[in-house]
């Protein structure tokens, strides 16, 4: 039986380091993790891959114009080939990107988060979620905030650093939980640094969100094993 994404995140202060998560050395790898949302939808979350490039290529088309412009702050409507090989031949350790697909429909991606570490300052990474309309409001998006914090603390990366528009209020209150310091970087852009914290400390629901992911993480971190196991991948259990 699949588990499901908690209720809704809400607005908090603070947090704590929360467990403690040895960094790695080399590519993060990991197996699919198999999760329902909250309306029962089955998705899959699963490090992206080069042959993902035509899956970028059909979401960032699916986009409404306000979610693009949020996402990329400019009218973006397609990705060059330069482009698609960036965000998708990745070294899975100073670059990370986690793709969501639907479970019944392997080739249709509903989602994508990902890091980049800076070169002049290893020790935070930019960071940016993006999530198909129709899939937004589910918990998806905080699951990959979650995921990608976990992944992140694994490579050594102590915070985020992320670029949103002064007018995405959702995301703006889910990066406050989080325990974010805001700054303007711009005309209606704002900076936000996030401490990665997977543990936050808040009764809210996505600080069980948090939870899940370190959980869910952890159980999906291949193991350098010769095969990997047909049908493998991490399955949440049930959390409530």
């Amino acid at each position: 039986m699949l588990g499901k994404v908690p209720g809704n995140g809400g607005t908090g202060t603070g947090g704590t380091e929360g467990p403690v998560i040895r960094p790695r050395r080399g590519p993060l790898r990991f197996e699919p993790i198999h999760i329902e949302l909250r309306d029962a939808t089955p998705v899959v979350l699963r490090p992206i891959r080069p042959e993902d490039k035509h899956r970028l290529s059909e979401g960032l088309e699916r986009l409404s114009n306000r979610s693009r412009f949020r996402r990329f702050m400019a009218p973006v409507t397609t990705l060059s080939a330069e482009q698609l090989a960036y965000l998708t031949e990745i070294d899975y350790f100073d670059h990370f990107a986690w793709v969501a697909t639907l479970e019944a429909n392997p080739d249709f991606g509903i989602g994508v988060g990902r890091y980049v570490r800076l070169e002049d300052d290893p020790a935070i990474a930019e960071a940016a979620v993006t999530v198909l309309d129709e899939y937004q409001g589910r918990g998806l998006g905080t699951l990959m905030v979650g995921l990608l914090a976990v992944t992140a603390r694994m490579a050594g990366i102590e915070r985020f650093r992320a670029y949103v528009l002064e007018e995405n209020e959702p995301m703006l209150g889910l990066l406050r939980v989080l325990g974010a310091r805001a700054g303007y970087d711009s005309a209606g852009v704002l900076t936000l640094d996030i401490p990665l914290r997977t543990d936050p400390a808040t009764d809210e629901p996505v600080a069980e969100t948090m939870r899940l992911a370190l959980s869910l993480a952890e159980r999906s971190l291949a193991k350098d094993v010769p095969k990997r196991r047909r049908g493998g991948g991490a399955r949440a259990k049930p959390t409530g």
